[in-house]
């Protein structure tokens, strides 16, 4: 059985990187905050510091593989990124397990999600990534479900 502690999920984009935790006993994801990417190592460093405050076990990052399942040029962004994450990871207590996971159409179903909801352009574009990364960690949760 897993730990009594949140899951966190990363949509890692180009400007913003979206964060989503679950509850703590990681059935339900929710949107956390939206990270702005600025500088990679600032946005790194403060998703280590949550990783660790929220005493996370699991990281689930979203894998922008192409609609084909290639890996592309996105991909290496994600993996630059995630080295920055562990390198910060190694300044703080946490050591969570680190998982990238297939993220196709997640954005798209994200927009999809707000639009019905009638969310102006300007707040979807604040929560977009946010939405984004709770449809990566729902989509692993579930998977740990469905194999129990």
């Amino acid at each position: 059985m897993a730990p009594a502690s949140p899951y966190i999920g990363l949509d890692v984009g180009t400007k913003r990187i979206g964060v989503a935790k679950s509850d703590r006993s990681g059935k339900i994801a929710m949107p956390h905050e939206t990270v702005d990417v600025g500088r990679r190592h600032a946005a790194a460093e403060q998703i280590a510091a949550l990783i660790e405050e929220s005493e996370c076990h699991t990281v689930v990052v979203g894998w922008p593989l192409t609609l084909e399942g290639a890996e592309g040029r996105a991909v290496r962004r994600v993996e630059k990124f995630i080295e920055r994450l562990e390198a910060a990871l190694e300044q703080t207590d946490a050591s969570p397990e680190i998982v990238p996971w297939d993220e196709r159409l997640t954005t798209t179903a994200a927009e999809t999600f707000l639009i019905g909801a009638d969310v102006s352009r300007r707040r979807r574009k604040k929560v977009v990534d946010q939405i984004a990364a709770s449809h990566i960690l729902q989509g692993y949760l579930d998977s740990l479900s469905d194999s129990q």
